[in-house]
């Protein structure tokens, strides 16, 4: 799950919804559909159920590492963000800098990107380039602030 993080995290755009979500590449889900994942919705437009679940795991990796950083749980955190706010201001209410927060962050991402190149993943210059974008993406993500949702 982790080396799944850092070759996408900060490919993916940082937006709303269920306290943050992600969404992970540069192309839409209907220019780049996966055989045997993709479907209809309905709508017109197709659903990749592989990328759906990427993000997931994405957001609940990002989720654990902020939590650990700040000295919570991921549950704990879960609803701090469901109350409203960001991660910054969660963290602040612990007694943590969030420059911290995104140094923890930054740290777990530049390890699996790292891996990701040694291990063939990833080339170099994607490696730069995700490394180039992302203390603004982690910035984003921390300092964002989320609506208020229902328990």
């Amino acid at each position: 799950m982790k080396k799944l993080l850092a070759a996408t995290i900060l490919s993916a755009s940082i937006g709303a919804g269920a306290g943050m979500a992600l969404v992970a590449g540069d192309a839409k889900a209907e220019d780049t559909p996966t055989a045997g994942t993709a479907t209809e919705d309905g709508s017109g437009r197709r659903c990749n159920r592989l990328r759906e679940g990427r993000r997931h795991r994405i957001v609940k990796a990002m989720i654990t590492t902020t939590a650990e950083a700040i000295g919570i749980t991921p549950e704990e955190l879960r609803a701090e963000l469901r109350d409203g706010g960001s991660i910054a201001d969660a963290a602040t209410a612990h007694g943590v800098d969030p420059a911290d927060v995104e140094a923890a962050l930054l740290a777990e991402v530049t390890e699996h990107v790292n891996d990701a190149t040694e291990n063939g993943r990833i080339d170099e210059a994607r490696a730069a380039e995700i490394l180039d974008n992302a203390p603004d993406r982690i910035h984003e993500f921390v300092t964002k602030a989320r609506e208020p949702r229902p328990a």
